[in-house]
């Protein structure tokens, strides 16, 4: 299929990045590398002081076990984030789902210039079949891999509390758990964000065994920006 044809598909995805990063990193080493949630500019995703293991619900001065889930999340999960033709799912206050449509993902002018380099960057076309596959034979790598659809909330409310008596016991084993029974939780967004139309990898990787992806068993094309 041409590559015209191919990036209004369903399977393509599409990753913005710089000129420099594609030349010196992507293209050469073959390689994409993996940002964490610690260095993202999205409060929700960067500080998840919302996380907690006390029923009153978030707060500033956590107990060990919340302290430990929160620097596990920030700095132990590993993710990738690309731009799709997807609807993105929106859901309002009220419950009910907003209907949001977008151009292709390849061309919207928001993400050319906050990722591409103000028009001067990339967008690498990948397939989100064959990036399915490729983390399927990699799973045993890390504790939890999934690659999915963000969903974008107008409200976040609560996370799930800890609830555990031998969380005083083994802090660490009980903040992995907790991430690997909740990781749906990190598909969500805030409503700004929509237009995104976000498909997103994470991996929940303490011991740092994949931090990057090999772009050869994902990669369709490539699109220059305008400048």
């Amino acid at each position: 299929m041409d590559l015209r044809e191919y990036v209004e598909q369903k399977d393509a995805i599409f990753h913005y990045t710089t000129m420099p990063i594609t030349l010196e990193r992507i293209l050469s080493e073959r390689k994409l590398r993996m940002s964490v949630f610690g260095d993202f500019k999205d409060p929700y995703e960067y500080g998840f002081k919302f996380f907690s293991s006390r029923r009153e619900g978030p707060a500033e001065s956590a107990d060990q076990t919340t302290q430990s889930i929160n620097m596990l999340l920030r700095f132990a999960c590993r993710v990738l984030c690309f731009c799709s033709n997807k609807k993105p799912t929106v859901v309002l206050k009220s419950g009910d789902a907003e209907s949001y449509s977008l151009s292709s993902g390849w061309q919207r002018s928001r993400m050319w210039s906050q990722y591409g380099d103000g028009h001067k960057g990339i967008c690498l076309v990948c397939s989100r079949e064959n990036m399915q596959a490729y983390l399927g034979e990699i799973s045993g790598r890390a504790e939890k891999m999934q690659a999915d659809y963000v969903t974008y909330l107008e409200e976040f409310g609560f996370y799930p509390v800890v609830d555990n008596p031998g969380c005083d016991q083994d802090v660490s084993a009980c903040a992995l758990e907790y991430i690997k029974n909740n990781f749906s939780l990190l598909f969500r967004k805030h409503i700004d964000y929509r237009d995104e139309a976000e498909f997103r990898v994470v991996i929940l990787d303490p011991d740092r065994r994949v931090q990057e992806l090999d772009v050869r068993r994902i990669l369709k094309g490539i699109i220059v920006g305008d400048r």
